[in-house]
């Protein structure tokens, strides 16, 4: 212990895996503090960098992602409508709802990656709401070493459905606890003329993403802008 810091080591080797690691902590006058959090021994599959230019390294390698929301032609698994078109990053709604488990999160990163195909895999959007740290934990923890991931899609347009920018400080620190290899991503739906309520939301990730849906009614210059 170091103030109020305190470090553990594991009494054996660790097989990779989460574990739960619980403290209880006792004081003078029976005062006691509880504290459990999920431990991730695992290491990414891929190991995600910036450069300089802000062009994304895999492994060191440079990657420029052309990505879908899905070909509407294609099942879960299937993926060659996006193949076909030339897409090297995709990714799928069913994710963000309630009650996805990790095995059928899995199932899918691994048919992508055979298909050549990366995902930016999203969270519950319930538990993104309520602050289930824990949730967050453990989906980031079960799925961080599967080589079809991309980045951890923290959320499409929060500001449009009214989620506070802290709850991303806090999704972001949960994703950095157990994986320290992917980028954190977030889409806004505009960020033209940027503000400082956009730029809060913006600074809470690696990278930004924007879509503001210029086709039919407004000029294709709206995205260079």
């Amino acid at each position: 212990r170091q103030g109020d810091r305190i470090e553990i080591t594991a009494a054996a080797k660790l097989p990779k895996g989460i574990f739960d690691v619980h403290v209880t902590a006792r004081g003078p006058g029976d005062r006691q503090t509880d504290y459990s959090e999920p431990f991730c021994h695992k290491k990414p599959a891929v190991a995600t960098t910036f450069r300089e230019d802000g062009i994304m390294l895999l492994d060191g390698k440079p990657f420029f992602p052309l990505g879908a929301y899905r070909d509407p032609s294609d099942t879960r698994t299937d993926f060659a409508g996006l193949k076909e078109a030339g897409f090297n990053v995709t990714h799928d709604y069913f994710f963000e709802g309630s009650g996805r488990t990790a095995t059928e999160a899995r199932a899918y990163l691994r048919a992508a990656k055979a298909n050549d195909i990366r995902v930016f895999l999203g969270f519950s959007r319930a538990a993104v709401r309520r602050g289930d740290t824990r949730s967050w934990k453990r989906w980031t923890g079960e799925l961080m070493d599967e080589p079809g991931l991309l980045t951890w899609y923290m959320m499409d347009e929060p500001i449009c459905q009214g989620i506070p920018q802290a709850a991303f400080v806090q999704l972001r620190q949960a994703i950095r606890q157990m994986d320290s290899g992917h980028a954190a991503s977030l889409l806004l739906a505009r960020i033209s003329p940027v503000t400082e309520f956009q730029r809060a939301y913006a600074e809470t990730c690696d990278v930004l993403w924007c879509d503001p849906y210029p086709i039919p009614g407004t000029p294709l210059s709206l995205v260079l802008d």
